[in-house]
């Protein structure tokens, strides 16, 4: 298990919500970036028998595979330190890209405004801090279903995918068949969201999953997780003030990262 955690958003995210209100949203996946996650999910191969009347049970089974996966199942994402860090490698301990919060596509891709790069925020998280918050705050709970774990980078495993079982299927009501399809995904809820194209795999990505039925995101308060925050090297100065008044507030120290000839070197802004 990592010992931290990164989480990468811009400024504003970071200033209106997670720092004022003190919490982490679980986002619904039709909401993602990625086109495997975001887009409905067709099954291409099954189990048990292939009747003639399958045809309409077919579309109620896409149908329920499409609701469930992306407005149902919630996901929040992280970022890990490079496995080489703190490996005793030769140079890993002297390669800064390493540590999980001085990844410049990171900073790109998630911590950049349309108009201005790299001015947004990194938070830093203990996971063990983490782990114990978002478990008390939902795996109690009888209507949710909870997991986590890293995300997997295999693009051969995408040919693979699990068959979907249609064993009386065309006696199944609507509501029947959906329930049929949660338990398809709590089944293999790894392969369908902590599987993704090796073209991700620069992320390290690390994801807590919840799936309820209500069709509204989730969140979890992050008081008392939220370890540090480390500001890009364009954040506009006009906000500073803003960030550190609510750091202070949460006793949470703030770095500023700058590039000397692309590489990565954090100032202290506020220390604790």
């Amino acid at each position: 298990m990592p010992d931290v955690l990164f989480h990468y958003t811009k400024a504003q995210a970071a200033l209106e919500y997670i720092l004022v209100e003190k919490k982490l949203k679980f986002s619904q996946f039709e909401f993602m970036n990625d086109p495997k996650e975001s887009k409905e999910l067709y099954v291409v191969t099954v189990t048990g028998p292939i009747s003639s009347k399958l045809g309409g049970s077919w579309k109620s089974i896409q149908k329920a595979l499409k609701i469930v996966k992306l407005i149902e199942w919630k996901v929040l994402c992280f970022s890990q330190n490079h496995p080489d860090y703190g490996s005793g490698e030769p140079f890993a301990e002297m390669n800064p890209f390493l540590w999980g919060s001085n990844r410049p596509a990171m900073w790109a891709h998630y911590a950049s405004s349309p108009n201005r790069s790299q001015d947004g925020v990194c938070l830093r998280f203990n996971y063990e801090k983490l782990q114990k918050r978002i478990s008390n705050s939902f795996e109690n709970k009888n209507d949710y279903f909870v997991r986590h774990g890293s995300v997997e980078y295999d693009d051969l495993k995408f040919l693979t995918y699990p068959p979907f079982n249609v064993n009386r299927i065309p006696e199944l009501t609507e509501l029947e068949i959906e329930e049929r399809v949660r338990e398809y995904y709590f089944e293999f809820y790894k392969e369908v969201f902590l599987l993704k194209a090796k073209d991700w795999q620069n992320e390290y990505e690390y994801r807590w999953l919840i799936h309820s039925r209500d069709n509204k995101p989730e969140y979890v308060s992050i008081d008392g997780v939220l370890e540090e925050i480390t500001i890009g090297e364009e954040f506009s100065k006009g906000f500073e003030s803003n960030l550190l008044t609510l750091c202070m507030a949460m006793n949470i120290p703030v770095k500023k990262i700058t590039w000397f000839n692309g590489m990565p070197d954090e100032q202290q802004i506020y220390p604790v």
